[in-house]
Protein backbone atom coordinates (compact mmCIF):
# COMPACT_ATOMS: atom_id res chain seq x y z
CA UNK A 1 0.00 0.00 0.00
CA UNK A 2 1.30 3.44 -0.81
CA UNK A 3 0.71 6.94 0.49
CA UNK A 4 -2.83 8.15 -0.29
CA UNK A 5 -2.43 11.88 0.30
CA UNK A 6 -2.95 12.77 -3.36
CA UNK A 7 -6.12 10.69 -3.87
CA UNK A 8 -9.54 12.34 -4.06
CA UNK A 9 -12.54 11.10 -2.02
CA UNK A 10 -14.80 8.43 -3.50
CA UNK A 11 -17.31 9.80 -6.04
CA UNK A 12 -19.98 7.29 -4.97
CA UNK A 13 -20.02 7.33 -1.18
CA UNK A 14 -17.75 10.27 -0.37
CA UNK A 15 -15.45 7.93 1.54
CA UNK A 16 -11.95 9.12 2.26
CA UNK A 17 -10.40 5.73 3.00
CA UNK A 18 -8.85 5.31 -0.44
CA UNK A 19 -6.03 2.80 -0.90
CA UNK A 20 -3.54 2.06 -3.67
CA UNK A 21 -2.82 -1.68 -3.60
CA UNK A 22 -0.86 -4.17 -5.66
CA UNK A 23 -2.80 -6.45 -8.02
CA UNK A 24 -1.27 -8.93 -10.40
CA UNK A 25 0.72 -6.97 -13.02
CA UNK A 26 -0.57 -3.62 -11.79
CA UNK A 27 -2.24 -1.46 -9.16
CA UNK A 28 -5.77 -0.87 -7.93
CA UNK A 29 -6.97 2.34 -6.31
CA UNK A 30 -10.17 1.70 -4.38
CA UNK A 31 -12.52 2.97 -1.73
CA UNK A 32 -12.51 0.74 1.33
CA UNK A 33 -16.03 1.87 2.23
CA UNK A 34 -17.97 0.95 -0.93
CA UNK A 35 -15.48 -0.89 -3.13
CA UNK A 36 -15.44 1.60 -6.01
CA UNK A 37 -12.16 1.12 -7.86
CA UNK A 38 -9.96 1.71 -10.89
CA UNK A 39 -7.17 -0.51 -12.20
CA UNK A 40 -4.01 0.13 -14.15
CA UNK A 41 -1.35 -2.23 -15.40
CA UNK A 42 2.37 -1.93 -16.05
CA UNK A 43 4.24 0.14 -16.99
CA UNK A 44 3.88 2.87 -14.37
CA UNK A 45 0.77 1.27 -12.88
CA UNK A 46 0.62 3.22 -9.63
CA UNK A 47 0.81 6.63 -11.29
CA UNK A 48 -1.71 5.59 -13.96
CA UNK A 49 -4.19 4.18 -11.41
CA UNK A 50 -3.96 7.36 -9.31
CA UNK A 51 -4.45 9.51 -12.40
CA UNK A 52 -7.51 7.48 -13.44
CA UNK A 53 -8.97 7.77 -9.92
CA UNK A 54 -8.45 11.51 -9.68
CA UNK A 55 -9.56 12.39 -13.22
CA UNK A 56 -12.48 10.03 -13.75
CA UNK A 57 -15.62 11.36 -15.39
CA UNK A 58 -18.04 10.75 -12.53
CA UNK A 59 -21.20 11.51 -14.52
CA UNK A 60 -20.25 9.07 -17.28
CA UNK A 61 -19.17 6.51 -14.68
CA UNK A 62 -22.52 6.73 -12.87
CA UNK A 63 -24.45 6.48 -16.16
CA UNK A 64 -22.56 3.31 -17.06
CA UNK A 65 -23.20 1.90 -13.58
CA UNK A 66 -26.92 2.57 -13.98
CA UNK A 67 -26.87 0.77 -17.33
CA UNK A 68 -25.27 -2.23 -15.62
CA UNK A 69 -28.03 -2.26 -12.99
CA UNK A 70 -30.66 -2.06 -15.73
CA UNK A 71 -29.04 -5.07 -17.41
CA UNK A 72 -29.40 -7.09 -14.19
CA UNK A 73 -33.12 -6.41 -14.03
CA UNK A 74 -33.77 -6.64 -17.77
CA UNK A 75 -32.26 -10.09 -18.25
CA UNK A 76 -35.31 -11.78 -16.71
CA UNK A 77 -33.37 -13.53 -13.93
CA UNK A 78 -34.16 -11.13 -11.12
CA UNK A 79 -36.22 -13.41 -8.89
CA UNK A 80 -33.82 -12.81 -6.03
CA UNK A 81 -31.41 -10.08 -7.06
CA UNK A 82 -29.31 -8.83 -4.19
CA UNK A 83 -26.67 -6.16 -3.78
CA UNK A 84 -23.91 -8.61 -4.73
CA UNK A 85 -25.56 -9.24 -8.12
CA UNK A 86 -25.72 -5.50 -8.72
CA UNK A 87 -22.11 -4.95 -7.65
CA UNK A 88 -20.98 -7.79 -9.91
CA UNK A 89 -22.86 -6.28 -12.86
CA UNK A 90 -21.30 -2.88 -12.27
CA UNK A 91 -17.81 -4.33 -11.94
CA UNK A 92 -18.29 -6.41 -15.10
CA UNK A 93 -19.34 -3.26 -16.95
CA UNK A 94 -16.05 -1.55 -16.11
CA UNK A 95 -13.64 -4.39 -16.92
Amino acid sequence: MTDKTDLLPCPFCGGEKIVDVYIRDGREVKCTSCGGSVHAFQPDASAQARLKWNTRNTKQFVEQACEAVDEVFNNGNYVSVNRFDIKRAIRDKFK
